[in-house]
């Protein structure tokens, strides 16, 4: 497949942006970082790009590879400061996507938490602008958007309880708010990844 490693100039900010795409030179593709977009999309006149490297027969895997050289060389002090990019890690803008399993679920706990945080603290004022926002204009409180989040994210379970008596879960979340276990810890064990959790077992259906 097609595939080039690149380099951008803002001619007004002086600034630089690396990165790497699969597919052909001119197919219009600019970059994944937001604020580079967004400045290229004002103004294009002020932008020059420069081809460091293209392939004609590569993969995604060797594609980043080849990023990643050309990131070595950028000194961690200049990240966001003469360049665009913020991390010296070419995974094509998902950090998350190149973590371990592990480092996953924390990613997903912490943000999860976050998210709770945010929505027990947002003043009304806020909640009416994101209603707005978010919600185009209809009026659905809290309760109605989490208890529909959980009919379209809840999946089937078969869980076998530490006495040996099983039941059939839908929602593993509340599932594991009632019986005091790890929520992240229950997912792995459904997927296979754990042998179990708290002393249940059990798998996905």
């Amino acid at each position: 497949m097609l595939g080039f490693v690149y380099l951008w100039y803002d001619k007004k900010r002086k600034k630089f942006y690396l990165g790497s795409h699969m597919g052909s030179l001119n197919d219009g593709y600019v970059g994944s970082n937001h604020r580079l977009k967004c400045a290229y999309k004002n103004r294009p006149d002020t932008f020059k790009r420069r081809i460091l490297e293209s392939h004609t027969n590569i993969n995604s895997k060797q594609l980043l590879q080849r990023e990643q050289f050309w990131l070595d060389l950028i000194k961690p002090e200049e990240l966001s400061v003469r360049y665009y990019n913020e991390k010296k890690f070419a995974a094509g803008g998902n950090i998350v996507g190149m973590l371990s399993d592990e480092k996953k679920e924390q990613h997903r706990n912490k943000s999860a938490l976050a998210s709770k945080k945010y929505w027990e603290n947002i003043s009304s004022e806020d909640y009416k602008q994101r209603q707005i926002n978010a919600f185009a204009g209809n009026n659905f409180d809290r309760g109605y958007m989490s208890n529909r989040n959980k009919q379209l994210c809840s999946k089937h379970a078969l869980i076998k309880f530490p006495d040996g008596t099983e039941k059939c879960v839908i929602n593993i979340s509340e599932f594991c708010s009632e019986h005091n276990l790890n929520y992240g810890n229950m997912k792995s064990m459904l997927r296979g990844k754990r042998n179990s959790c708290g002393g249940f077992y059990g798998k996905y259906l």
